[in-house]
């Protein structure tokens, strides 16, 4: 667990509202949209090895419900020069029919409900063309979906919450605790009447406990 700082009462209502107001957005090389932060990773991986990056980051590959978010994740593409400088060309997302063949659904669980398939795709082109991979908004077939088999090294978008360091917080034997949750990075600083905290060049946690008067 990371420091523990002790405040009284109106400090710690006045540093939490500060907390929320200084938490919110994406880490940098993220991309914020509808509540979400997205990430594409040009580098080439196979799908599980794509899901255990993403999850790495508290995250997981994408999942797109509507054609603006389809559209924005495309778009991710031509932001690939932030990454690592590899040219994509597909980027996997978070859909599979690996339990029931030619039965799509998104990792979270949800099914398929908004869906930009190529031209005769999904077609099972391998036999086991078990996960999805969306194209560059350039060139042909653009922004469309394809199935393709899990040894095939793709691209790859993470889709992550836009998390708050002021998740929530819970009474614990009469001390009010704000729970921790990461900071973003060394230019991100929490202060309030009394206490100043400053993050790291690497995630950490912070722990605040309320000293209550009686």
């Amino acid at each position: 667990m990371g420091p523990i700082v002790r405040l009284p009462l109106y400090s710690f209502i006045s540093l939490l509202v500060q907390l929320v107001q200084l938490s919110l957005g994406c880490p940098i090389m993220w991309h914020e949209y509808s509540g979400s932060c997205y990430r594409l990773y040009a580098g080439r991986n196979k799908f599980d090895q794509a899901r255990s990056i993403c999850q790495k980051e508290n995250a997981d590959l994408t999942v797109i419900t509507d054609e603006k978010e389809n559209d924005f994740v495309s778009d991710l593409f031509y932001s690939q020069e932030d990454i690592d400088g590899s040219s994509a060309t597909f980027a996997y997302i978070g859909l599979t029919d690996r339990v029931e063949e030619m039965v799509f659904v998104w990792i979270d669980g949800n099914p398929l409900v908004y869906e930009n398939w190529s031209k005769k795709e999904p077609n099972d082109a391998s036999g086991n063309d078990d996960y999805v991979a969306i194209r560059t908004p350039a060139g042909s077939y653009p922004r469309e979906w394809w199935d393709t088999p899990e040894n095939k090294p793709n691209s790859f978008i993470c889709e992550r919450p836009i998390r708050l360091i002021a998740e929530s917080t819970e009474r614990q034997d009469n001390i009010c605790v704000l729970l921790p949750s990461p900071l973003r990075g060394h230019n991100d600083s929490i202060s309030g009447p009394g206490v100043v905290y400053y993050g790291f060049d690497v995630l950490h946690w912070i722990h605040l406990e309320l000293l209550t008067s009686g």
